[in-house]
């Protein structure tokens, strides 16, 4: 179960970061908050790459990491609009849940297969 204590940590996140883009958008397209989150983003990869934990190497799973991170900044855009046109005391309950809603499905069927395999 040491999964629970980041997974809690994620929703809260999603949470704040709704919060947080809705104030910002009040005053920046979702155009103009972008770069601040690419800066966001390079202090996060200048920190773990300054503590030897990660690289710019290619390995088995970059074609993935690459799809990962396009998925991840359309997200972002996406939750940008959305906080944009809507009001957040809605768009940020439906996004957190459905985040949620993704995690665990996968984690069901993750560990219905690793469960399987050790069959």
């Amino acid at each position: 179960m040491s999964w629970i204590a980041p997974a809690i940590g994620y929703v809260l996140t999603v949470g704040a970061l709704g919060v947080t883009s809705k104030l910002a958008l009040e005053s920046l397209s979702w155009q103009q908050l972008l770069p601040w989150t690419l800066l966001a983003y390079g202090v996060a990869v200048a920190v773990l790459m300054l503590l030897g934990k990660t690289d710019w190497g290619w390995h088995a799973g970059t074609g993935w990491a690459l799809a990962s991170a396009a998925l991840a900044v359309g997200a972002l855009i996406l939750l940008y609009v959305a906080l944009g046109l809507g009001d957040a005391s809605k768009v940020v309950p439906v996004t957190a849940a459905s985040a949620s809603a993704r995690r665990d499905s996968r984690w069901r069927r993750c560990t219905r297969s690793v469960a399987s395999r050790a069959r």
